[in-house]
């Protein structure tokens, strides 16, 4: 049997489902699921990202995952140019010869999907961070978009996280794009890895929830030493709350999602609300090129 889940047309977000998940991900005996992208009217990063996420949460449970390609041409030729299906294909999805595309690189106002390896050392951690700082500073630059340094800041920012504590079986994928005519960058990096709370240490906070909040203050961190002991760290997220315009962080059971993130003492706003959980953690920021 075959169980349907429809991307909305928007494509956006961190539950960018038409269709409810079940609570445990269970669709029954022998169920393959269909993820359809067939009524996707507008591709945006977050809602690759989520894609990944699910699809990989759901091949790790040993369900049978297919995804069905957007109706729009147009939306096709994006996904081919972007190489997204590349990017599925590598991690072990079988993805049919006719939609393995052309990735023009190098495009303006886009970083194109992409894996971060999450088995690296912190030294090369560090400098896949730098590089991607790079990358989209120069992709942005070509599109002569202002915003590049904030932006960049929370693409590495986001990139560095998740390759030094998702401890993701697959890497995590990234991606970024500009809309000049909405006067922001949207950025969106998903792993299927351990999640905030576990990265953290499970024992310290009750809920997903909490743990995300308390991620977003500085000098919160799961970061250890040898023996085990916490070490200095914990400004990756709250740098990004400084910079994002609107923020989602979807990890275990908990999406907290906001704009303007941070009221005028400095509090965040972020409103929590449970989800189905699923592998690893989702982080969907876009950046304002107006300030």
């Amino acid at each position: 049997m075959q169980h349907r889940l429809r991307i909305s047309p928007e494509c956006f977000g961190a539950n960018p489902l038409r269709d409810p998940l079940p609570r445990d991900l269970d669709f029954g005996p022998n169920a393959q699921v269909l993820i359809d992208l067939s009524e996707v009217d507008f591709i945006h990063p977050s809602g690759l990202a989520f894609v990944y996420m699910l699809t990989f949460t759901l091949r790790r449970m040993n369900r049978g995952v297919v995804i069905c390609e957007p109706a729009a041409p147009d939306k096709r030729d994006y996904l081919r140019r972007t190489n997204f299906w590349g990017v599925l294909e590598s991690q072990g999805l079988n993805i049919p010869a006719e939609w393995r595309g052309y990735n023009l690189g190098r495009a303006p106002s886009l970083i194109e999907p992409s894996i971060v390896r999450t088995d690296a050392s912190t030294r090369d951690n560090v400098e896949t961070s730098v590089l991607l700082f790079e990358r989209l500073q120069a992709a942005l630059t070509r599109a002569g978009l202002p915003g590049r340094d904030r932006a960049a800041s929370v693409f590495s920012e986001l990139s560095l996280n998740a390759a030094e504590h998702s401890h993701s079986p697959r890497g995590a994928f990234v991606m970024a794009q500009a809309y000049p005519a909405r006067h922001e960058i949207e950025i969106a990096v998903a792993d299927v890895g351990r999640g905030i709370r576990a990265g953290l240490g499970d024992d310290r906070f009750g809920t997903h929830a909490e743990a995300v909040l308390a991620a977003m203050q500085e000098l919160v961190t799961g970061r250890r030493d040898a023996g085990g002991n916490l070490v200095e760290g914990g400004y990756g997220l709250p740098i990004v709350a400084e910079e994002a315009d609107y923020l989602a962080i979807r990890t275990g059971d908990a999406l907290l999602e906001g704009r303007n993130v941070r009221n005028e003492r400095g509090e965040l706003v972020l409103a929590p609300r449970e989800v189905v959980p699923l592998d690893g953690t989702l982080v969907i920021a876009t950046v304002s090129t107006q300030r």
